[in-house]
């Protein structure tokens, strides 16, 4: 029997071996500090059989940080609860982590109530924030590549934010048990992204549900869809490794690019 263990690889992790970083923290009241953070990004490995979501087993989920002043200061625990949303300042570019509920999706598409407040890497901001972190799942098998029997899979998590909202959600986190009631997985958390935009959330239900559609534009549309996804695949591989590796917001741009269409259209909503 595979025993299976979930790990983090940090966005930034080449970064994250240093105990202090320089930080800004912003506080839910508006008022910020500048200072030296306690890192809460160090690799850590958990066997998520012990928690009760994805989510309440990411390292991300700190309850407190260490902060202090300067590097002569006593530090003190912040609350995550006080916290909007921390910079890390690194030499040459800043990286912002933003305190947010999670709200799961249950496999009508409906979101559930907020349970877990973690911090989340932003990757894009605007009216729909994105953000995003590599996530590398083990399963031991004696069979496997590496000398420890350990087979290791890389993957992209994504979650989104309305920005007139305080939570995101993992839009993507699909279970087979999801399949049975699949467009409305997909439509309703994108209805709830977009709910105050009538245009795009009458746009997603064409398209999910195929309304007001023929046999014949329902089969054309497949099709477009069919060859977008792999022309944009097609120029996504022709794309340098070097300019791939660790840009999560290009990946998503191109293996998201539907998805990602939507959001930008939102953008220009009124």
């Amino acid at each position: 029997m595979k025993l299976k263990f979930t790990l983090l690889v940090l966005f930034i992790s080449c970064f994250a071996q240093a105990k202090e970083v320089n930080a800004t923290l912003f506080f839910t009241d508006g008022k910020f500090e500048t200072g030296v953070l306690d890192s809460f990004l160090e690799d850590k490995f958990f066997d998520f059989n012990f928690f009760g979501t994805f989510e309440e087993g990411l390292i991300y989920n700190d309850k407190t940080v260490k902060f202090k002043r300067n590097e002569d200061s006593e530090s003190k625990k912040v609350a995550i609860a006080a916290i909007d949303k921390i910079v890390i300042h690194y030499d040459g570019f800043d990286k912002e982590y933003r305190a947010l509920f999670i709200r799961n999706i249950d496999r009508k598409g409906f979101l559930q109530e907020s349970k877990v407040k973690i911090f989340l890497p932003l990757l894009r901001s605007g009216k729909i924030n994105v953000y995003g972190f590599y996530h590398t799942e083990s399963s031991t098998n004696p069979g496997g590549k590496f000398p420890s029997g350990k087979t290791f899979t890389v993957s992209e998590i994504f979650y989104y934010q309305n920005a007139n909202e305080n939570y995101a959600i993992d839009y993507y986190n699909i279970e087979i048990q999801d399949i049975f009631n699949l467009r409305d997985r997909m439509a309703n958390p994108l209805k709830e992204l977009f709910k105050d935009c009538p245009a795009l959330v009458k746009k997603v239900d064409n398209y999910m549900y195929d309304k007001n559609l023929s046999k014949e534009e329902k089969k054309k549309l497949k099709a477009e869809s069919k060859n977008m996804y792999k022309a944009t695949q097609k120029e996504y591989n022709k794309l340098p490794k070097d300019q791939k590796r660790g840009d999560l917001l290009l990946f998503h741009q191109y293996n998201m690019k539907m998805f990602d269409e939507l959001l930008l259209e939102y953008e220009n909503c009124n």
